[in-house]
Protein backbone atom coordinates (compact mmCIF):
# COMPACT_ATOMS: atom_id res chain seq x y z
CA UNK A 1 0.00 0.00 0.00
CA UNK A 2 1.48 3.25 -1.08
CA UNK A 3 0.68 6.83 0.84
CA UNK A 4 0.36 10.35 -1.15
CA UNK A 5 1.05 13.00 0.88
CA UNK A 6 0.32 16.92 0.04
CA UNK A 7 2.66 19.56 1.24
CA UNK A 8 1.55 21.85 3.87
CA UNK A 9 -0.19 24.84 2.47
CA UNK A 10 1.56 27.82 4.34
CA UNK A 11 -0.32 29.49 7.37
CA UNK A 12 -1.91 33.06 7.00
CA UNK A 13 0.42 35.60 7.13
CA UNK A 14 0.56 39.29 7.72
CA UNK A 15 2.94 42.50 7.95
CA UNK A 16 3.33 42.37 11.27
CA UNK A 17 3.65 38.35 11.51
CA UNK A 18 5.57 37.62 8.69
CA UNK A 19 8.64 35.36 9.55
CA UNK A 20 10.14 35.76 6.07
CA UNK A 21 10.77 39.52 6.00
CA UNK A 22 13.60 39.62 7.91
CA UNK A 23 15.84 37.23 5.15
CA UNK A 24 18.79 37.95 3.68
CA UNK A 25 19.16 41.14 6.10
CA UNK A 26 22.32 42.73 7.75
CA UNK A 27 20.88 42.00 10.66
CA UNK A 28 21.86 38.58 10.99
CA UNK A 29 20.34 36.22 13.95
CA UNK A 30 19.87 39.71 16.81
CA UNK A 31 16.87 40.88 14.53
CA UNK A 32 15.15 36.92 14.40
CA UNK A 33 13.52 37.39 18.28
CA UNK A 34 12.36 40.88 17.88
CA UNK A 35 10.10 38.94 15.07
CA UNK A 36 9.38 36.35 16.82
CA UNK A 37 7.80 38.31 19.87
CA UNK A 38 6.16 40.87 17.44
CA UNK A 39 4.39 37.60 15.95
CA UNK A 40 3.43 36.74 19.22
CA UNK A 41 1.65 39.73 20.11
CA UNK A 42 0.09 39.58 17.16
CA UNK A 43 -1.09 36.12 18.23
CA UNK A 44 -2.66 37.27 21.80
CA UNK A 45 -3.99 40.15 20.34
CA UNK A 46 -6.24 38.53 17.82
CA UNK A 47 -6.92 35.75 20.94
CA UNK A 48 -8.13 38.76 23.29
CA UNK A 49 -10.43 40.17 20.57
CA UNK A 50 -11.48 36.61 20.11
CA UNK A 51 -12.03 36.28 23.60
CA UNK A 52 -13.77 39.64 24.16
CA UNK A 53 -16.21 38.93 21.13
CA UNK A 54 -17.79 35.58 22.62
CA UNK A 55 -17.43 37.51 26.15
CA UNK A 56 -19.57 40.00 24.75
CA UNK A 57 -22.01 38.40 22.41
CA UNK A 58 -22.86 36.50 25.61
CA UNK A 59 -24.78 39.50 26.67
CA UNK A 60 -25.89 40.94 23.48
CA UNK A 61 -23.05 42.89 21.81
CA UNK A 62 -21.27 42.94 18.68
CA UNK A 63 -17.56 43.38 18.76
CA UNK A 64 -16.16 43.72 15.10
CA UNK A 65 -13.42 45.69 13.66
CA UNK A 66 -14.47 48.12 10.59
CA UNK A 67 -12.62 48.16 7.61
CA UNK A 68 -10.83 51.32 8.96
CA UNK A 69 -9.02 49.29 11.28
CA UNK A 70 -11.62 50.62 14.42
CA UNK A 71 -13.41 48.38 16.82
CA UNK A 72 -16.77 48.69 17.09
CA UNK A 73 -19.90 47.57 19.13
CA UNK A 74 -23.15 47.48 18.67
CA UNK A 75 -26.53 46.47 20.56
CA UNK A 76 -30.29 46.88 20.03
CA UNK A 77 -29.30 49.38 16.62
CA UNK A 78 -26.75 51.84 18.85
CA UNK A 79 -23.31 51.24 18.14
CA UNK A 80 -19.72 52.50 19.80
CA UNK A 81 -16.50 53.22 18.54
CA UNK A 82 -13.64 52.31 21.04
CA UNK A 83 -10.20 53.43 20.05
CA UNK A 84 -8.37 50.08 21.27
CA UNK A 85 -8.35 46.81 22.74
CA UNK A 86 -8.07 48.14 26.43
CA UNK A 87 -10.85 50.34 26.23
CA UNK A 88 -12.80 47.38 24.47
CA UNK A 89 -11.41 45.32 28.04
CA UNK A 90 -13.11 48.48 29.75
CA UNK A 91 -16.82 48.64 28.10
CA UNK A 92 -16.96 44.48 29.08
CA UNK A 93 -16.33 45.28 32.57
CA UNK A 94 -18.81 47.78 32.79
CA UNK A 95 -21.32 45.90 31.22
CA UNK A 96 -20.54 42.57 32.91
CA UNK A 97 -19.45 40.46 30.34
CA UNK A 98 -15.95 39.93 32.14
CA UNK A 99 -14.71 39.91 35.56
Amino acid sequence: MTTSHSPARAGHRTPECDDATGLGSSGGARDQDRGHRDCASAVNLRKRLATLQAELARRGYELKRTDSGALLIARWGLSRELRDVAAVEDFARQVGATQ
